[in-house]
């Protein structure tokens, strides 16, 4: 039969409130009825109730992890392992577990996350990215408790409980519009992620606006929703080059929408960058093993997930108020990128 807390409050001659408080480390206890206790409980071979010990006490250290995409995506896309496994390091430094949830449905998310607040489950959250039009933080702002965004959030929503750690994802690849077009590149497409998320819209009207600005006239085919896998993007790259033959070069707003060019141009017999020039985004480990290489955007992933990491465990701890950060990249000049003024 299971010990219970009844048997080892008995076998130690004490209250059962004085075995969790020995269980809780509460100061009150005697040193002498502290080692008593402690002593019964391993004798019995006693294992405490962790839900017990959590809703009796300041609640559990773990802190939850949402993807706001579904289990499939998440687990197609590298960039959500690795900033995982950043954050991971930093919560196991600080002796916190990790609570995982990867769902395509808010309401649902809301819900979860109230739940194990209110049950003192979690004493903090990350969430991986934010969606346009989300109820997720305004909701959750009411709760207190300290919320980390990798990426962008709505602007309006000023909370003490949340902040941001991201890369300007507008300027990036404004920056790579600019970059195309002085490779002598006019005839571009663009192979985007849906625009249901901040990160996503930013990519795309970052190099929208740098050719409007310069005057290149742009067709709305030529900007397509390649999903989040390389299946998808690789039907939507088929589409796309198939529609728009003048194109030269093609943005994917990830790597992974890259590989679906590739693959695309591979199917079609195009050679790249000979044929059609293609620019990432991310800069995966894959990235530089393509043939030829992929010109992209070095994103500092493990960065991301250990600072995000470090602000919420500062703000759980209360050591002082966080601020926004934005972190650095870096374009990666490989091969897949034809200069065509030299022709």
């Amino acid at each position: 039969m299971k010990p219970t807390i009844q048997l080892v409050a008995k076998k130690a001659g004490v209250s059962m409130s004085t075995v969790s408080r020995v269980m809780n480390n509460h100061p009150s206890v005697l040193p002498e009825t502290r080692s008593r206790v402690l002593s019964i409980m391993k004798e019995l071979d006693y294992t405490p109730n962790q839900l017990a010990r959590g809703l009796s006490s300041n609640g559990f250290n773990n802190i939850l992890i949402i993807f706001t995409r579904s289990s499939t995506q998440a687990a197609d896309n590298p960039y959500f392992g690795n900033i995982i496994g950043s954050i991971g390091m930093v919560a196991e430094q600080n002796d916190y577990d990790m609570i995982l949830h990867s769902n395509n449905n808010e309401d649902n998310e809301i819900e979860k996350a109230v739940s194990m607040i209110n049950s003192k489950l979690i004493k903090g959250i990350v969430l991986l990215s934010s969606r346009t039009n989300s109820k997720f933080l305004e909701i959750l702002a009411g709760t207190g408790i300290p919320i980390v965004v990798i990426g962008k959030h709505n602007p309006a929503l000023q909370s003490e409980y949340i902040v941001s750690v991201d890369t300007d994802n507008y300027k990036d690849c404004y920056d790579i519009g600019d970059y195309l077009l002085q490779m002598g590149h006019t005839h571009i497409g663009c192979i985007h992620a849906p625009l249901n998320h901040y990160v996503a819209v930013d990519r795309v009207q970052g190099i929208k606006d740098c050719l409007n600005v310069h005057n290149i006239a742009l067709s709305e085919d030529c900007f397509v929703d390649g999903g989040d896998t390389v299946e998808t993007a690789y039907m939507a790259a088929l589409n796309l080059l198939c529609s728009n033959r003048q194109l030269t070069a093609v943005f994917a707003t990830d790597d992974i929408k890259a590989l679906g060019v590739y693959k695309a141009a591979r199917s079609m017999n195009l050679r790249i960058p000979e044929d059609i020039s293609v620019f990432g985004h991310n800069d995966f480990d894959f990235s530089a093993l393509l043939t030829p290489p992929l010109t992209t955007v070095r994103v500092p992933i493990h960065e991301l997930g250990m600072i995000s990491a470090s602000k919420l465990f500062s703000m759980i701890k209360s050591e002082k108020k966080e601020t926004d950060q934005m972190l650095p990249t870096k374009m990666q000049f490989r091969g897949s990128v034809a200069n065509l003024l030299k022709h």
